[in-house]
């Protein structure tokens, strides 16, 4: 019924130089950016999550993962094809040399928090999994516009400086990866200086804090692979091989907490046989296109190549709401989960945490029209969850019982505090953003109850 769709699928003849070059897969809410890179051979996944929310309210990736092949067929291939299948959910590659060909087939299980790496080679391989973390020790970062501590107002004049924190990496795992980051509590708290900086201080303590305490991280398992070290796991020799990847945030929690959990999540996954979740991945992405179908036709074959262009652009904007649309938070505008950042950050993002209700809105008018609820559904409920924070706010600022919403805030409902600027609402003649273009663009609130 959706073979059509394979007219569609990004195809790709080469490998890639670096991470500009990737294609997303994603399950809702935990995805990855997927490369070859080409000078290597490797295979590379840049691990995002909805919900890896750091100290500064920074949505951080929970890693990257490279992948070595032995004897490697990537390095030089007589042929490569890298595929993104929209029916399924899935990208497969296709490598051949001489002397071998090597399959290689990844998913983000629609069902489960895992991603999978299935290989099969012509002769016996060897794969070696390593994490890559580049969060190994404290270091400041250039404030982006929605960083709690950034000041719109005079350059270096940020009120406090916003620092990484590193990564935890345990030890001993046993033929396994594990590695997770923890927001532990820290002075200046930033969300506590954007609440009382914006006349909110009351309600701390009255509603938990979102950010301390978070945990969120990932177990690499595989079949046969034993530990090289801490970072780096290696397979026997065979023709077919599966990495694992299981992706847990948990909050408020400790490591030790989370480790348990995420133990606990291995178990609970690894209980289903893989050919039972790949039947039923499958079946989810089925039902997905099913129940909406937009497809351009031509008359001519001039005008051929618009309507395939038109429907491609359809198609993959649907895919990539939906490999980022069913997690705890909504879709972000500045790169969903699949930015890339920079050469030795890859957590850099363009415009910071937030969400603007401007840019968020293009993501989500057209679900309504492709009959897409269950993806709107984080978006909506973000602002029903901070609706108390909303009244509380307006009965602050403006003494009545009602309700607005600022047009950039913190999944929790606070003004972005660039925005809202940095003079303490106590000393202001007039409550709202110090920001012109915002002060007064309150139609989000209107808008949004027109969509629902």
């Amino acid at each position: 019924m959706l073979e059509w769709l394979r007219e569609y699928n990004v195809v790709w003849d080469s490998p890639s130089v670096d991470q500009t070059g990737s294609m997303p897969i994603g399950n809702g809410d935990l995805g990855a950016n997927v490369w070859v890179e080409a000078h290597t051979g490797e295979l590379i996944l840049l691990l995002g999550k909805t919900d890896a929310w750091d100290e500064n309210g920074i949505l951080l990736k929970l890693g990257r993962v490279r992948v070595r092949f032995s004897p490697s067929v990537l390095v030089n291939p007589a042929m490569f094809r890298q595929e993104l299948n929209l029916a399924d959910g899935t990208i497969r590659i296709t490598a051949e040399t001489p002397e071998d060909r090597l399959g290689l087939t990844i998913w983000a299980d629609a069902n489960r928090p895992v991603v999978h790496v299935e290989a099969v080679s012509r002769r016996p391989l060897e794969v070696t999994a390593s994490l890559e973390c580049w969060r190994n020790a404290p270091r400041q970062v250039r404030t982006q516009t929605s960083d709690f501590f950034k000041n719109l107002v005079g350059k270096n004049s940020d009120p406090h400086p916003t620092i990484i924190t590193p990564d935890t990496v345990f030890a001993g795992q046993d033929g396994r990866l594990v590695w997770c980051h923890h927001n532990a509590p820290r002075e200046p708290d930033g969300f506590e200086v954007n609440l009382r900086l914006q006349g909110l201080g009351a309600l701390l303590g009255h509603i938990p804090h979102p950010l301390r305490g978070r945990t969120f991280g990932a177990i690499m398992t595989g079949d046969g692979f034993r530990s090289l070290d801490d970072r780096q796991i290696r397979s026997a020799a065979g023709s077919e091989c599966r990495l694992s990847i299981h992706a847990l945030t948990l909050h408020p929690a400790t490591t030790e907490q989370w480790l348990k959990a995420a133990d606990e999540l291995v178990r609970s996954v690894d209980s289903v046989k893989v050919e039972i979740a790949r039947h039923q991945h499958a079946e989810w992405w089925r039902n997905f296109w099913d129940r909406s179908h937009v497809r351009v036709t031509a008359d001519g074959p001039r005008e051929a190549e618009d309507a395939f262009r038109i429907t491609q652009a359809w198609l993959i904007q649907r895919f990539l709401n939906a490999t980022a649309g069913r997690g705890r938070q909504p879709i972000k505008h500045n790169g969903s989960i699949f930015t890339v950042g920079r050469d030795g950050d890859p957590d850099a993002r363009r415009w910071g945490p937030g969400y603007w209700f401007m840019n968020q809105r293009l993501i989500y008018w057209p679900m309504l029209a492709s009959g897409d609820f269950d993806l709107m559904l984080p978006w909506l409920l973000m602002y029903r969850h901070c609706l108390d924070m909303q009244r509380h706010r307006t009965r602050t600022y403006f003494g009545h019982a009602g309700a607005h919403y600022p047009e950039t805030i913190y999944f929790w409902g606070a003004e972005v505090s660039a925005h809202y600027g940095w003079t303490p609402f106590e000393q202001r003649a007039r409550p709202e953003a110090e920001c012109t273009y915002l002060r007064y663009y309150w139609s989000g609130g209107i808008e949004l109850v027109v969509i629902l």
